[in-house]
């Protein structure tokens, strides 16, 4: 993907095109209606790279791009069990739903679990 423009840097300053890539966003546009849409949604990703231990067979440590609905867009990452990084995406007020919490916590249980047994089993 391209440099972002202008105009969207203003409603959304630490947007990348990285993350619109990790996340599938294939235009601005497209972002842009996504997080306008008026309900919670979530995009997922699962990043398995750069870390050591990391075998072929693990899915990943899970990333949530969050939205509200109405302008506010968070990432949730986490590789730890410590808690949750969130990162706004845009400068306004934001809320990320306890629906999407549960659900980042259910799928980094799941790579945790999945990380301790390969690693497990390598030993």
């Amino acid at each position: 993907m391209t440099a972002l423009t202008e105009e969207m840097l203003e409603v959304y300053p630490n947007l990348t095109p990285e993350i619109m890539e990790k996340f599938e966003f294939e235009t601005e546009a497209e972002f842009f209606w996504w997080s306008q849409t008026l309900t919670f949604r979530r995009r997922i990703y699962w990043d398995n790279d750069d870390e050591p231990g990391y075998t072929a067979e693990f899915v990943g440590w899970p990333e949530f791009l969050v939205t509200d609905g109405d302008n506010g867009v968070a990432l949730l990452q986490s590789s730890s069990d410590k808690g949750v990084h969130i990162q706004p995406i845009s400068p306004s007020y934001f809320l990320v739903s306890f629906e999407d919490l549960r659900a980042f916590q259910e799928c980094y249980e799941i790579a945790a679990s999945e990380f301790d047994r390969l690693n497990r089993n390598q030993e």
